[in-house]
């Protein structure tokens, strides 16, 4: 019994010393040996006591500091891109969710079978990846892998937290590939826009992106999540195209580059009334949702602003009409002809060889050395404040990123050397792009007037500006529309549109290359109208070194041309109007 109340104890009764003292003063100390030893005791318990206030008070501002940056972040969060849409509603860019994988080095290096796990979803070497995540663990943030498939992400949700995160993100989808990639041009990835229309109004499209202030524990895990700015949306936008359009066009272009083995092409499709364009459609191409095409220079070139050229015959109409407008000419006015037509020491030809042709038959046989007299007969001033009305060697108003606007010679090159000034009525020795050549034949559509382009939809109005009076554009329209006319001799004949009447003109040059024109490479040309009694549309095609089947104009573009007017008109709705032109004692007797 008495050794359990040993082992038990005593109660403790009022005014016992403490047993620490008990106990030393079990030990007979002296007296100043106690007191240096309680004093001892005291000088430590200050010491700490002193730490702690120091560190609570006077440094309380700089250990929550250093707390937030432990366990608070600011985060920002991506707004997701406006869409693209044509003139109809249909969404021809959009922005989808996907997940990228992101890590926080410094807390995930602390647990090696987090590190396994991850590695394996990522099909890759552990301990490799393992020295990776060590190289970067002073770092609290690593991407891994950026627009992971649905697949991958489900797997990383498993091992998810401890320094492995899901981030959302977006990436850009076009659903017509490459059929619209050289207009709508790409993202990068992180959705910033790079080429074309994407780059052009990236401001528009690309939105506010969200900050937020998260709040972890030491494990990484969510307590809180603070908005700071809140996320705005991007714009969408509506452009003029017509995606009917522009797929009928494009294939007609890849039909005709891939039979006439060409280098390339492009063909434009316009709104003469309105002014906007339904398609720009280029080859070669390749589908902007595939990184590979992305990355290959010149794939997704928009060919249709960037490629300069000299356009050749199709500049002869403007020639004419300027004649017409001098007073000096008339559709039926003659011409000599003949072998040549020497210009100082310079000589002008044709393909063929005529005696004499009236100002109709120049357009109609695309007589250089009809159109070159006509021009001759003009002060180059005229002629030149004309081809400067047109827009030659100035930007469209399109505003798209990487537009080339073509070069036209100084006018005192025009006065001083004659046959410079005659080449500029055939069309060299000045270059526009496949945008404003169908831009320029707005003048014709419109009664003499010139209508800019524009590829966005809206109810701004651009500047319109009067090149020639209404008489004589519409004479040379239809001049253009005899052009097509296979009965009179008609290089344009393969551009008809059945049941339409159709106005047009080709054009045919040798490249220039290193200071001297090939004899082998050339580029081909159509431009038209129609339908000619109530002009709406124009269609200009370009087609780059055509190398099998022919290398004129009238031979290879005219041809796409025709496909695409044709179905153009269909898809908008045109009543024909290819009877108009028939006497009306025939109508009656049918």
């Amino acid at each position: 019994m008495k050794a359990a109340s040993k082992r038990t104890g005593t109660p403790k009764k009022k005014g016992d010393k403490p047993a620490l003292l008990q106990r030393i003063g079990q030990f007979n100390l002296p007296n100043w040996r106690r007191q240096l030893v309680l004093f001892a005791l005291f000088v430590v318990a200050g010491i700490l006591l002193t730490g702690s206030f120091y560190r609570q008070v006077t440094q309380a501002d700089k250990l929550i500091a250093e707390g937030n940056k432990r366990y608070r972040k600011i985060e920002n969060t991506n707004a997701v891109r406006g869409s693209i849409y044509d003139r109809n509603g249909n969404s021809i860019a959009v922005s989808v969710d996907v997940e990228s994988i992101a890590i926080n080095p410094k807390q995930l290096i602390h647990n090696p079978y987090k590190i396994a796990l991850l590695a394996h979803v990522l099909e890759r070497d552990p301990n490799e990846f393992y020295q990776a995540v060590q190289k970067r663990q002073n770092t609290h943030f690593l991407w891994i892998a950026r627009h992971i498939s649905p697949k991958m992400a489900h797997l990383v949700r498993q091992i998810e937290g401890d320094g492995i995160t899901l981030i959302k993100e977006y990436k850009r989808y076009y659903p017509d590939a490459e059929i619209t990639s050289h207009l709508l041009g790409f993202t990068n990835i992180d959705d910033e826009g790079i080429e074309g229309v994407e780059l052009s109004y990236d401001e528009w499209l690309r939105g506010t992106n969200g900050k937020y202030r998260l709040t972890r524990d030491g494990r990484g895990r969510l307590l809180d999540r603070e908005v700071l700015t809140a996320e705005e949306p991007g714009r969408d936008l509506t452009l003029t195209i017509d995606r009917q359009i522009q797929i009928v066009a494009y294939r007609a272009l890849k039909a005709a580059v891939i039979k006439h083995k060409a280098k390339g092409g492009t063909v434009v499709v316009a709104n003469a009334k309105t002014g906007e364009i339904l398609a720009m459609v280029n080859q070669p191409a390749g589908n902007p949702n595939r990184a590979k095409d992305r990355g290959t220079p010149g794939l997704l070139r928009n060919r249709a602003i960037t490629d300069v050229f000299e356009p050749g015959s199709t500049m002869k109409p403007f020639v004419v009409a300027t004649g017409l407008e001098s007073g000096k000419w008339r559709p039926d006015t003659t011409i000599k002809i003949g072998s040549y037509f020497r210009v100082g020491r310079h000589v002008v030809r044709d393909v063929g060889y005529a005696k004499e042709l009236d100002v109709a038959s120049v357009l109609i046989k695309s007589s250089n050395i009809g159109v070159a007299k006509i021009a001759l007969s003009i002060d180059p001033d005229i002629l030149w404040r004309k081809y400067k009305m047109l827009g030659i060697a100035e930007k469209s108003h399109l505003g798209l990123v990487g537009e080339v606007p073509g070069t036209v010679t100084d006018l005192s090159a025009w006065k001083r050397n004659e046959f410079e000034y005659a080449t500029k009525s055939f069309g060299y020795g000045l270059s526009v792009n496949t945008l404003k050549l169908a831009q320029m034949y707005t003048v014709f559509a419109n009664k003499g007037v010139y209508k800019p382009l524009r590829i966005v939809r809206s109810n701004y109005q651009l500047p319109e500006t009067r090149v020639f009076s209404p008489e004589s554009a519409e004479t040379v329209l239809y001049l253009l529309e005899d052009v097509l006319n296979k009965s009179k001799g008609g290089s344009g004949w393969r551009g008809q549109v059945d049941k339409f009447r159709v106005a047009g003109k080709s054009g045919t040059v040798r490249k220039l290359e290193n200071g001297r024109y090939s004899d082998n490479k050339h580029r081909s040309f159509f431009v038209g109208i129609a339908p000619v009694t109530d002009p709406e549309f124009i269609i200009a095609v370009m087609i780059d070194e055509p190398t099998e089947g022919g290398y004129y104009g009238g031979l290879v573009a005219a041809p796409i041309f025709s496909e695409v007017m044709g179905n153009t008109l269909r898809i908008m709705g045109i009543r024909p109007d290819g009877m108009m032109r028939m006497p009306k004692l025939q109508l009656i007797s049918q």
